[in-house]
């Protein structure tokens, strides 16, 4: 039978993790979207997402944007094909 924790510290980690995760801490609370804010950031990629909490949650954060909208994609692409056509004339 394994040891079972004291009861001190229990409680000492329950209040700790009350504490990072208060109802009224401001956070993000979708994990999928901040795993892939945090591999795009690490892996210097652009991120495509309508997710608009998200966005405006990492930046009232002044965290990096490396947000791309599908808007923005078309055009990046348009200039792409643009400038490729343009060498190879």
């Amino acid at each position: 039978m394994r040891d079972e924790p004291e009861r001190s510290t229990v409680k000492l980690r329950q209040r700790e993790c009350d504490r990072v995760h208060r109802n009224d801490a401001p956070s993000h609370k979708d994990i999928i979207d901040n795993i892939l804010y945090a591999s795009g950031v690490s892996l210097g990629l652009l991120l495509l997402s309508l997710n608009d909490q998200l966005k405006k949650f990492v930046l009232g954060k002044q965290l990096k944007d490396i947000f791309i909208s599908p808007d923005e994609l078309a055009e990046a692409l348009k200039e792409f094909q643009e400038a490729k056509g343009n060498r190879s004339n």
